[in-house]
């Protein structure tokens, strides 16, 4: 078994045994400083990361999984895209293999490399151990993420210090939008067409005129209500501002209430044993019964069991 220590065995491993041996002996000889040191590892970092300025070049090197998005401060400055190579993330304590390569996104949609990040996560070394160090600086805990860590800005200068967590130089501002982003936004411009489609009249007069189903309704998860189609729309189209179904939920009055869409493929456009199609980075699911792929979408009336579930408790057929 490999003892512990072993993570922490950082000189040797760093700088040759040259410069250790210059680094222990006496005062007045003409070994190198502690700060001509860790120059010179800064220096070979550089080195390493000459062939890693670009993702893709990262990617082909093996640094290819984002663990973060791009991570920013409201006050100290930002990170960038936390770019790892997951075989590295092992206890290991080098500086020519950091773990983490820092992308910060530029407004022409490129990244940049803007340093590197060292991590040995607590599974492997305790957060109640000695900390690993590296460039004769200590690694701090972050346990939000369960690991030890040190940023290391090589590639773009930070005026709060070489090895300070945050940038000020950095910035998410130029950031592509993230999944959860994405999804919203799609949700928001369904809602802006749904605008003028809130009552049966306006549907039908913008060609939601057949009711396909009269009220659904589920004896214990909730219902749909009726789905009011646009039959030409039933043609294999899968575009979130083309729903197939508006969903619509009578009330005592009389009225009905708009509270979601529906989108859906027939099997003989899209046959069962295909993949399913997506919209919003979720898959349609398959509905044997009326053969077609489905996709319910909760944009009007909030969902507890999830915006995309296909019965809704908070809709009635009473």
């Amino acid at each position: 078994m490999i003892s512990r220590k072993w993570y922490l065995l950082i000189a040797p491993f760093l700088i040759g045994s040259s410069l250790l041996v210059s680094s222990c002996s006496s005062d007045d000889d003409n070994g190198p400083s502690q700060e001509e040191m860790i120059e010179q590892m800064l220096s070979e970092v550089r080195q390493l990361t000459t062939g890693l300025q670009t993702m893709e070049a990262a990617a082909a090197a093996g640094w290819d999984t984002d663990l973060s998005g791009c991570v920013e401060h409201p006050v100290e400055g930002g990170m960038g895209h936390h770019i790892a190579r997951m075989e590295y993330i092992d206890g290991r304590v080098n500086h020519l293999e950091p773990q983490i390569l820092l992308f910060e996104p530029q407004a022409d949609g490129t990244f940049e490399l803007v340093g590197v990040e060292y991590i040995v996560p607590f599974a492997i070394l305790p957060a109640d151990e000695d900390p690993p160090e590296l460039f004769f600086h200590p690694f701090h805990h972050n346990h939000q993420q369960g690991i030890w860590a040190l940023h290391v800005w090589t590639e773009k200068e930070n005026p709060s210090g070489v090895f300070y967590d945050w940038n000020p130089n950095v910035s998410c501002e130029h950031a592509p939008p993230t999944q959860e982003e994405l999804i919203e936004q799609m949700l928001t411009e369904v809602r802006e067409l749904t605008a003028g489609l809130q009552t049966m009249e306006a549907a039908a007069a913008a060609g939601w005129d057949t009711d396909l189903s009269g009220c659904v309704e589920h004896p214990e998860e909730g219902g749909m209500g009726h789905h009011i189609a646009r039959m030409e729309y039933i043609d294999g189209r899968v575009n979130h501002l083309e729903p197939q179904i508006l969903l619509f939920e009578p009330h005592a009055d009389g009225s009905f209430e708009l509270v979601g869409v529906e989108y859906i493929v027939p099997f003989a456009i899209h046959p069962a044993d295909e993949d399913p199609p997506e919209l919003f980075f979720h898959s349609f699911h398959q509905n044997h019964q009326q053969e077609i792929w489905a996709l319910h979408v909760w944009t009007e009336k909030e969902n507890p069991s999830g915006t995309f579930y296909d019965w809704n408790p908070n809709v009635s057929c009473n």
